[in-house]
């Protein structure tokens, strides 16, 4: 949001038309008011033409299937119109905007987000790096680093309210994927104090210490926001759900709850929502900060060690050793507080009941892309325990369209039946690096799954999107207005290509001749001849 004005002329203009005895309450009063005071969305930010673009890059030639190399080169295509830069009027009167100035062109994520989020710039970048831009990744990283500058941390996005709370913790990775592609140890060495500082801010800020079974202490991570007050970007859910906590219930704490939800990137969430009590697995219930996250955790060791590969790299062994030592004492900790030896997975840890929530989440698994478990080399026996948790406490691999965030049917975005491509990402990855045959071939089934129903939502709707319903296919549309939201999805669009370079020799397009209405048709008549079976039959 943009103001044609300052903020006191605006607040005048609002007062003298309340002075006049307009009905503010009016719906269409204040639409002339907001259309004659504010400029519409995304007025802050310029289009803008990234000069390391080009028509063809390499990784398309190993794509065997000419429709999936046309629709990989259709998203390299996007990657013009997701570029972006902040106008020079906010950074000369920042008060008027609800965006910060950031110096450096970026990608945004698309669809509703038009600023630059977080967590989502890692698989961004995997993308980005498979298109040879170089450049763009740069600035990116650059923008990063003055957010550490400006506020002593990465924010969770490139809004002003963004800026209470960070975000899934990724800059230290996305930094060790560039240098890793770019070999650039110039700008890295130019990045490491910033490095440092974002990584103090989550050991200082975000830790907690936790007593194991056998009387031994560990250090682990959360998230922790102290926020009591409702988010400007959704005033009116916090404040209608903090009217009806129960009597006693403090409106601060819950508000704190759903900032530091917000920052998990997982919002929302039956992870963060209490199992029992009257208002149980409904926002109201929220208690984020009591939970100790596995894949926070793992991002935490997957930084520990990049950083130490980067002081490697840069030849200080010292700092790399004690970066290379932290990630050991995680591990340990990992292993003593967040594995299930019975189950065979790492499941969070809850501080109020004291012990592990022994429920599915696709989190559980992060500390297996990580390698944060073990001596950090990795271990056929965790891989064929955990491959064994997937399969047969979860079935989890067996739907049709890719894997679900939980098997909890909340409503929630980050719940059954819903999938991201993070946590594709995450769970191909860590499967296809493993030293079991069958933890492999499950990696290359589940790219083929995701990647289908990325493909077929695609060449319906002409669009990637930020989540898909793992059970239809498709994209979980909300409202009318979301149909018209074409240009996106950053994060899918990056998992998208990095799957085609890595599995493009071996993968085959599905069919998508007809309409998704047949489609649709075809199951309905599938159903309503199984049903006249079972009534015959019985």
């Amino acid at each position: 949001m943009s103001m044609k004005s300052d903020p006191e002329d605006i607040l005048g203009a609002f007062d003298d038309m309340r002075a006049r005895g307009q009905d503010v309450r009016s719906r269409e009063v204040m639409r002339r008011f907001v259309s004659q005071w504010f400029y519409g969305p995304g007025a802050e930010l310029e289009d803008w033409e990234p000069s390391d673009w080009q028509e063809r890059p390499s990784f398309l030639n190993g794509i065997r299937d000419e429709n999936y190399r046309q629709w990989a080169e259709d998203l390299h295509g996007l990657w013009k119109k997701l570029s972006k830069r902040v106008s020079r009027d906010v950074r000369d009167y920042p008060e008027r905007h609800s965006s910060m100035y950031l110096p450096y062109p970026f990608i945004t994520p698309g669809g509703e987000h038009r600023e630059v989020q977080y967590w989502d710039t890692y698989w961004t970048v995997r993308g980005l790096l498979l298109s040879n831009m170089l450049e763009t990744v740069q600035g990116m990283l650059e923008n990063f680093a003055e957010m550490v500058q400006r506020f002593g941390y990465v924010p969770g996005g490139g809004r002003v309210y963004q800026s209470k709370h960070s975000g899934p913790p990724l800059l230290i990775p996305t930094v060790l994927e560039y240098l890793e592609h770019s070999n650039d140890i110039t700008l890295i060495r130019s990045l490491l104090p910033t490095l440092e500082r974002e990584y103090d801010f989550w050991m200082t800020n975000r830790t907690v210490d936790i007593r194991g079974s056998d009387g031994s202490m560990h250090t682990l991570n959360r998230y922790h926001v102290l926020v009591g007050q409702s988010r400007p970007e959704a005033w009116r859910l916090d404040e209608r759900t903090a009217r009806s906590l129960p009597r006693g219930a403090d409106p601060a704490d819950f508000h704190s709850h759903v900032a530091t939800a917000v920052e998990s990137g997982w919002e929302f969430s039956s992870r963060w929502l209490a199992d029992v009590g009257p208002q149980a697995r409904t926002l109201a219930s929220i208690r984020t900060r009591n939970i100790v996250p596995v894949d926070l955790n793992a991002m935490m060791c997957l930084s520990e060690v990049a950083l130490a590969r980067i002081y490697q790299r840069a030849g200080d062994r010292r700092k790399a050793g004690y970066y290379n030592s932290a990630a050991a004492r995680r591990r340990v900790a990992m292993d003593k507080l967040l594995w299930s030896e019975r189950r065979g997975a790492w499941f969070d840890y809850d501080l109020q009941a004291e012990g592990r929530r022994d429920r599915f989440y696709i989190s559980n698994v992060w500390p297996l892309w990580a390698k944060c478990y073990g001596n950090g080399m990795g271990d056929a026996n965790i891989e064929a325990r955990v491959l064994s948790y997937l399969k047969q406490y979860t079935d989890v691999l067996n739907y049709t369209g890719g894997v679900p965030a939980s098997l909890q049917e909340s409503g929630q975005a980050w719940d059954y039946p819903y999938g991201t491509a993070p946590n594709h990402f995450v769970l191909i990855e860590a499967l296809s690096v493993s030293q079991l045959t069958e933890a492999k071939n499950t990696a290359l089934n589940l790219t083929r799954k995701w990647l289908e129903t990325n493909y077929r939502d695609w060449v319906h709707t002409g669009a990637m999107w930020d989540k898909y319903n793992v059970i239809t296919g498709r994209h979980p549309r909300h409202s009318d207005e979301e149909e018209d939201v074409k240009d996106g999805y950053g994060w899918t669009n990056g998992v998208a290509l990095h799957l085609l370079d890595k599995y493009g020799n071996l993968l085959k397009a599905p069919d998508v001749s007809g309409s998704p209405d047949n489609h649709a048709s075809a199951t309905i008549l599938l159903i309503g001849c199984l049903m006249t079976v079972l009534m015959t039959s019985v």
